[in-house]
């Protein structure tokens, strides 16, 4: 039988895993899942329509699913998942989604989010992502796998950031391809230690530096820049050698709901 604690409020609604742990002034609403192994430390808030994986850790004052911010939503059914072994740090807001986002905001599996973090409606992540304190994501903002956000990072609506990029500046306005190492005053080069230790190849990253120096050393993003992602694409490597410069590519090619981040095209001065 789950561990509750006496003054929690559990919905008779809710459905909780026989090893999962509910804390002090826990309130768990109609419609919620909790899975086997999750952790809820004191005063944490789950409304409703909230379904967790398993060992799922939410520390005090952590709130999900009340009434989102869209002023279009009308109260509509919507819901927030949460991926396994994720940890969401204290005083965080998580938002469910709205029928102009599929209905759902989605977690990935080992997810770090760190103290005093809103996540807006219709939010999507990949596994592996991590988010510092105090950063503010605004609605349909995608985190594609392993992405990290520095804290007090305000990303702007439908902006989407590749795998592996790292983002610390204040406001994020556009789109950040796989990759990118992106500072308060430009661009930074690719995340050699991320890549090193996922074990790939010194050509498939020295292929990568020089397809980012091409796209974005020569101009804005323009129909210009979209001929230098074709030709990119045509001349990409075959095999190990240019698989990290082919998903790049891949990425800029996809449709995109945001310009490309400004500071992209800005290379980072020298301290």
């Amino acid at each position: 039988m789950a561990e509750i604690h006496s003054t929690a409020i559990v919905d008779p609604a809710a459905e909780v895993a026989a090893d999962a742990v509910i804390g002090p002034y826990c309130v768990i609403g109609p419609e919620v899942t909790i899975g086997a192994e999750c952790i809820l430390e004191a005063h944490c808030s789950l409304s409703r329509r909230v379904r967790l994986g398993r060992k799922v850790r939410i520390f005090p004052f952590a709130s999900l699913h009340h009434i989102n911010q869209d002023l279009k939503y009308q109260g509509e059914s919507s819901w927030i998942e949460i991926g396994d072994d994720t940890v969401i740090r204290e005083h965080t807001s998580i938002h469910a989604g709205t029928q102009g986002g599929g209905m759902l905001t989605k977690i990935g599996a080992n997810n770090l989010i760190m103290a005093s973090v809103h996540v807006g409606h219709d939010f999507h992540s990949d596994d592996g992502v991590i988010i510092s304190p105090a950063s503010v994501i605004g609605g349909h903002v995608r985190l594609d796998r392993e992405a990290i956000l520095s804290g007090l990072v305000a990303v702007h609506q439908f902006v989407r950031i590749g795998r592996l990029a790292m983002v610390s500046l204040d406001r994020l306005l556009g789109t950040v391809p796989p990759f990118a190492l992106l500072e308060r005053d430009g661009f930074a080069g690719v995340n050699l230690v991320g890549l090193r230790r996922r074990n790939y190849s010194n050509a498939a990253i020295q292929n990568l530096q020089e397809g980012y120096q091409k796209l974005f050393r020569n101009g804005g993003e323009g129909e210009d820049f979209q001929t230098r992602v074709e030709t990119l694409a045509q001349d990409c490597p075959s095999g190990d050698e240019g698989e990290l410069l082919a998903e790049l590519v891949a990425f800029l090619q996809e449709p995109r709901q945001r310009h490309l981040e400004p500071l992209l095209f800005r290379e980072r001065r020298a301290s």
